[in-house]
C-alpha cells in the first residue's frame, strides 16, 4: 500500500494549505461576534485591514468612506486571497456569490454557528451534516491507502514539496497496476486566468484495459433525493475543473515559474534530510523543487487515457450510492463561470447575491442575519399599511 504524507505542522488529517492570509471582518454592533473567529494576532496586527462586504462593494464600485477600507487600496482578490484559491471556493461561488464572499472572510463561522444551534435546541443534531459527509470521505481514503506519515518540515518549500509528494506517489500508484487511488491533490493555473488553485479528487479509476480514467466527485446527502439544478451546477464544474487541472499535470502545461513566484517559493532550495528521504522512499532523487517538479510531470506522463467525468451521490444513511451523473466536460463554459469569479474577484463587476427566484437558498444559510444582500430584498412593512423592498 503506497504512502502519502502529512507535514508535522498540519493539525487535521487531510488539510489543504494553510489558509494563513485570511481576514475577517470589521467588528461592528451587527456582527460584533464574527471577530471571535480570528486570531488575536491577526486582529491586533497593524498591517492587516479588517473588513466587512459593504467596505468592497457598494453597488459594485469602491467605496471611500473610511481611510481603513481595504477598497480604497487592493481588490477582494488581491487582499483576501493574494496567492491562491481552492477549488470549492469556485463551488460555493455558483450557488450564491454572496456567501463565498462571506466564507472566506470568516474561515469557521458556518461550524461555530452549527455549535451554537446545538447547544441552543437540543432537538438538533448534534453532528452536523458536514461532518457526517467527512466522515465518509475519511473512511473511504483509508480503505485504498495507508494513513498519511507524518513528516518533519523546515520551510514553505519543504511544505510544497510534501504536496507535490502526494501527487506524485498516488497518480504512480496508478500507473503501477493500482485500479483506484482517493484523495488526490492537484494545483495549477488552468484555462490561463492567472489564478491559482488547489484542490482534491475523491477518487480517480484507471481501467488498464482501455487506459480510461474515470474522475469521480462524492457528493454525500441527507435524503435519497436528487439535488436541485442550481446546486448540481457547482457539481459540474467541480469535475471540470477537476479535470482541467489533473490534465494540465500529466501533460506538464503548468506555469511553474508563476506558480513559485505566487506561493514566494525558492525552485533551487535545498530539502531538508528528512524530506529528501521520503522522496528517496517514493522512488525519486530530488533535492529541490525544480527538479522534484520535472521528475514529477515525466513520471505521470504516462495516465494519457480519455477522461470520464462522473458525480456520486451517496445517501448518508446507508452509505451507498444512490445515483451516479456522468458530466460531459464543456471547456467554454468552464471558462465563461471562472472569467465571471475572477471578474467579481477583481471588481470589474458587483458581487450579487441569490437571485429571487432561487431565494429558498437563504433559509438554512448562516450569514443571513448580517447579508445586506438579502436584507435588501426582505420587504418591509411601511406607517400606511403598504409594502415596500
Amino acid at each position: 500500500m503506497e504512502q502519502s504524507y502529512l507535514d508535522d505542522g498540519e493539525s487535521e488529517l487531510f488539510n489543504n494549505i494553510d489558509m494563513e492570509d485570511l481576514i475577517g471582518p470589521e467588528p461592528s454592533a451587527a456582527v460584533e461576534n464574527l471577530a471571535l473567529v480570528l486570531s488575536p494576532s491577526v486582529i491586533d496586527d497593524p498591517d492587516v485591514i479588517i473588513i466587512s462586504p459593504s467596505d468592497i462593494f457598494s453597488n459594485g464600485s469602491r467605496t471611500t468612506t473610511s481611510p481603513r477600507k481595504l477598497a480604497q487600496k487592493k481588490t477582494p482578490l488581491e487582499t483576501l486571497r493574494p496567492r491562491y484559491f481552492f477549488v470549492s471556493d469556485f463551488v460555493a461561488y455558483t450557488w450564491c456569490s454572496q456567501k463565498a464572499y462571506f466564507s472566506i472572510l470568516n474561515p469557521g463561522f458556518e461550524e461555530m454557528i452549527q455549535e451554537i444551534k446545538s447547544v441552543s435546541d437540543p432537538t438538533k443534531k448534534i453532528q452536523p451534516v458536514m461532518k457526517i459527509g467527512t466522515a465518509i470521505h475519511v473512511t473511504r481514503e483509508l480503505a485504498v491507502h495507508a494513513p498519511p506519515k507524518p513528516v518533519k518540515t523546515c520551510g514553505p518549500e519543504d511544505l510544497f514539496a510534501i504536496r507535490l509528494l502526494n501527487t506524485f506517489t498516488l497518480l504512480h500508484a496508478l500507473i503501477l497496476g493500482k485500479p483506484v487511488e482517493r484523495e488526490i491533490p492537484v494545483f495549477g493555473m488552468p484555462l490561463d486566468l492567472g489564478i491559482l488553485i488547489f484542490g482534491k479528487i475523491d477518487e480517480i479509476n484507471l481501467d488498464h484495459t482501455t487506459g480510461m480514467i474515470t474522475l469521480s466527485e462524492t457528493k454525500t446527502r441527507n435524503s435519497e433525493r436528487e439535488p436541485r439544478p442550481p446546486q448540481q451546477i457547482g457539481h459540474r464544474l467541480q469535475v471540470m475543473l477537476y479535470k482541467r487541472l489533473l490534465e494540465d499535470i500529466i501533460q506538464g502545461k503548468m506555469n511553474w515559474r508563476l506558480i513559485l513566484n505566487i506561493l514566494h517559493l525558492k525552485s533551487e532550495k535545498k530539502f531538508s534530510e528528512a524530506v529528501q528521504k521520503e522522496i528517496i522512499c517514493s522512488g525519486l532523487s530530488a533535492d529541490h523543487l525544480d527538479l522534484l517538479f520535472r521528475q514529477v510531470t515525466a513520471m505521470t506522463a504516462a495516465l494519457s487515457g480519455e477522461i470520464v467525468l462522473n458525480v456520486e451521490y451517496v445517501y448518508q444513511g446507508t452509505k451507498k450510492t444512490f445515483l451516479t451523473r456522468t458530466v460531459e466536460y464543456d471547456e467554454e463554459w468552464l471558462r465563461e463561470q471562472m472569467t465571471d469569479f475572477v471578474h467579481v474577484w477583481t471588481m470589474r463587476k458587483p458581487m450579487l447575491g441569490a437571485p429571487v427566484h432561487e431565494a429558498w437558498k437563504c433559509h438554512d444559510c448562516s450569514f443571513g442575519d448580517i447579508c445586506e444582500w438579502k436584507q435588501a430584498r426582505i420587504p418591509r412593512r411601511n406607517t400606511d399599511g403598504t409594502w415596500t423592498r
